[in-house]
């Protein structure tokens, strides 16, 4: 069976490889030929095959029309999980006596399976742009309480004033970050280390429709970088005597 390349996800191919500057990096992440995601994104290949349309569905869920087929859901025999989108998650964080995981299970909207979950987690279906390319609107993310995150982990924080963002852990000398992927429309929080009270709570991301940590091999390999990691780098600059300390420029 064949799958019609839609001229949206023409247009998503073209944004993916824009935001990652890397047509080799983009193919990599979605697990297809470089030369055969340029005939898609440009018209030239007008339909695929069913394996490649599941793989163009995982990475870009924009176009996804499986019926809740996520994440290798194929058999449907996977435990489910309770979805809510973000701004649920941010409704729930006011209500303090309801841990988000709780508010998930009895408002979910409907579930869906990851490989990966456990008894406990729930999805959250990604708003926002801040997180461009590797998680457009739409995403899917599996989260887990109770969870130790470590700097390049993603997570969902719920901050002091109830706002609930999707971002990447970062551990710095003195101070931890939450910070946008891309760098540029994103926002970072910063907090310091004894700020015990700034953040009410982090889940960190199991899983989503991505294979994260293929994506970060194949940024490094193509000479790449996440926004974070150019922060911890400036770290080292300072720690090295390459660049002024904060404060004295």
């Amino acid at each position: 069976m064949r799958h019609l390349i839609t001229k949206r996800a023409r247009e998503l191919m073209k944004v993916a490889v824009k935001m990652t500057e890397s047509l080799d990096v983009t193919a990599k992440s979605i697990g297809i030929d470089k030369s055969q995601l340029h005939k898609y994104m440009n018209g030239v290949v007008r339909s695929v095959h069913t394996e490649t349309w599941h793989k163009l569905c995982d990475y870009f869920p924009e176009i996804d029309d499986r019926k809740g087929k996520i994440v290798g859901n194929e058999d449907g025999d996977m435990p489910k999980f309770p979805v809510i989108s973000l701004a649920a998650a941010v409704e729930a964080s006011g209500v303090a006596y309801v841990p988000i995981d709780e508010y998930a299970e009895r408002n979910a909207e409907y579930r869906l399976s990851f490989s990966e979950g456990k008894p406990g987690d729930f999805v959250i279906r990604v708003s926002g742009d801040s997180m461009l390319p590797w998680y457009p609107p739409g995403t899917y993310i599996l989260v887990r309480p109770g969870s130790t995150v470590k700097t390049g982990d993603r997570c969902v924080a719920v901050l002091a004033d109830g706002e609930v963002v999707f971002k990447v852990f970062v551990e710095r000398k003195t101070t931890w970050l939450l910070a946008a992927i891309n760098g540029e429309g994103g926002k970072t929080y910063v907090f310091e280390k004894n700020d015990v009270k700034a953040v009410l709570g982090i889940y960190k991301v199991i899983q989503s429709m991505r294979k994260e940590e293929d994506l970060d091999k194949a940024m490094q390999e193509s000479g790449k970088h996440h926004f974070w990691e150019m922060l911890l780098d400036e770290d080292k600059d300072e720690e090295n005597g390459l660049r002024p300390k904060k404060g004295e420029q």
